[in-house]
């Protein structure tokens, strides 16, 4: 082999080796879980921004979120979903949960919301959704209050929910009769509830985990859905089922266009 022809072959050797290499990385990303999850959302029909951007309040700098999705339905509602992907194939994602009585969380909610509304003068999001009767949500189900990442890995739980926060707080979006605003967590990999008495640990894998924290700059508390990217089919089905039917992609379109006529032809009129 000449050395001109040699070192053509070691040139593209070397190719094949970066593109394995980019192929590998990419596969231990978040982007397939992110690609996966934006293609379940327009099979149902959502609207899918994906790299939403926004501010960040605290650095005032621009952020991305994952996703930022949104459907409307024949009811006349809207609903929002702000979602961050993550994945692990080495580390699980674990959660103390609460056991407390529905009813006083309930009530405690409501108080800060209240509180919330009368500091502020303004709406604030809403702890009881429309999903409150399909979820395992207040009613019938413990909710996370700690959150923990095993063997010292990274917390990407605690970013993607921060991520989340500060987009939602970012974007001035308030949930009222008509809007529905969900955070959601979607995690390719195994989520745990824990429960410990004394120096017994007991584990049991889930699939969805409601997670307790709070607005970034309020007091309101706030759920955020976690669910593994298995079970994210039958979160949208929940969705569904509590909202009923829902308009198809071009007769959202139609309607956004309706809308921005009106606006237009309102602005001109003043």
């Amino acid at each position: 082999m000449k050395f001109k022809e040699l070192n053509i072959w070691l040139l593209s050797l070397l190719s094949m080796v970066k593109i394995a290499d980019l192929k590998k990385d990419i596969l231990q990303s978040g982007l397939p879980t992110e690609i996966q999850v934006s293609n379940l959302l327009k099979q149902d029909n959502w609207i899918v921004i994906n790299q939403y951007p926004y501010i960040d309040e605290k650095t005032q700098k621009i952020r991305t979120l994952d996703i930022q999705s949104v459907k409307s339905f024949e009811n006349g509602k809207i609903c929002h979903l702000f979602i961050e992907c993550k994945k692990s194939a080495d580390h699980q994602w674990i959660f103390y949960t609460s056991s407390g009585e529905p009813e006083s969380m309930s009530i405690l909610f409501r108080f800060f919301d209240h509180l919330a509304r009368e500091l502020s003068r303004q709406k604030v999001t809403e702890m009881e959704g429309p999903l409150y009767s399909v979820h395992p949500n207040l009613v019938d189900s413990k909710i996370g209050i700690i959150s923990y990442i095993p063997f010292k890995k990274k917390d990407d739980f605690n970013t993607a929910k921060n991520q989340i926060l500060s987009a939602m707080s970012s974007r001035k979006l308030y949930a009222n009769e008509e809007r529905i605003i969900y955070p959601v967590i979607v995690f390719d990999g195994d989520i745990y509830e824990v429960q410990i008495t004394g120096k017994d640990v007991a584990l049991n894998k889930v699939d969805y985990v409601k997670f307790l924290s709070s607005m970034i700059s309020q007091i309101t508390p706030i759920l955020i859905d976690v669910v593994t990217l298995g079970y994210f089919p039958s979160y949208l089905n929940l969705i569904n089922k509590e909202l009923g039917p829902s308009h198809s992609y071009s007769e959202l379109v139609a309607l956004f266009k309706k809308e921005l006529r009106d606006l237009q032809e309102k602005s001109k009129s003043t």
